[in-house]
């Protein structure tokens, strides 16, 4: 099945890997929900429920099908940086490619910084 890049406006080859890229976002405010997580112990059989702590954060408005040519082309563009800058900022540093996303490696007492003593 063919589709029509967004950004370049030309019609994709039939097997053409197609991307979905995020043009257009907005800023969102979660609220505090109490005991909206349910959560069930090890070895418990009655669910507990924790709180949202709600927060800050941005979510998608429109989200179009490029070519990866064409996503490539978008990303590069000004309108490109300035909503990834945009996604950046208002994510609170938390889309940095250096971002652990799991903890588990401070959770594990792990740290990036390459030992001296070796």
């Amino acid at each position: 099945m063919s589709f029509r890049c967004y950004y370049t406006g030309k019609v994709a080859a039939p097997g053409t890997r197609a991307e979905k890229v995020i043009v257009e976002i907005r800023k969102k405010e979660y609220e505090f929900r109490p005991k909206a997580i349910p959560v069930r112990r090890k070895g418990r059989k009655k669910k507990q429920h924790r709180d949202d702590k709600g927060g800050v954060g941005w979510e998608r408005v429109k989200e179009v099908m490029m070519t990866t040519e064409g996503a490539r082309m978008f990303y590069e563009s000004d309108q490109g940086q300035q909503l990834l800058a945009q996604m950046e900022a208002w994510s609170g540093g938390m889309m940095r490619e250096d971002h652990n996303d799991t903890g588990a490696d401070e959770a594990a007492g792990y740290d990036d910084e390459d030992d001296d003593d070796e």
